[in-house]
């Protein structure tokens, strides 16, 4: 429910997926993975229990958290046209998760290089 600064009537979600749109199919990152944050789970898990998500997507139709997640997820993904792109759902105020993040991001980059 929360709108851009500079235009109060284009929805953050929305902008944010027509720019990733924008960015992941720039020729220049066609043949490289992208990694997506999807940040702020904490803030999202409290604003999806008294925002529905339908007030940015008229056509979700789940039902729980996990649901929202997966299908914000899926807004993003079928938007990249060419590459392989690496989601994490952050809480950049928890520790754990961070570290936890940063070694899987790892772990893809090597894989990425050892199959080069």
């Amino acid at each position: 429910d929360q709108t851009l600064r500079e235009d109060n009537s284009q929805n953050r979600m929305i902008e944010a997926v027509i720019l990733f749109e924008e960015v992941a199919n720039m020729t220049f990152f066609s043949k490289n993975s992208i990694i997506l944050f999807l940040n702020k789970t904490d803030l999202f898990s409290q604003k999806i229990n008294d925002v529905p998500l339908t007030v940015c997507f008229k056509d979700y139709k789940g039902k729980s958290e996990d649901d929202a997640k997966k299908f914000i997820n899926d807004r993003f993904l079928e938007r990249a046209t060419t590459q392989t792109i690496y989601t994490h759902f952050t809480c950049a105020l928890s520790s754990k998760n961070i570290s936890f993040v940063i070694n899987a991001i790892r772990e893809q980059l090597l894989d990425n290089t050892i199959t080069q």
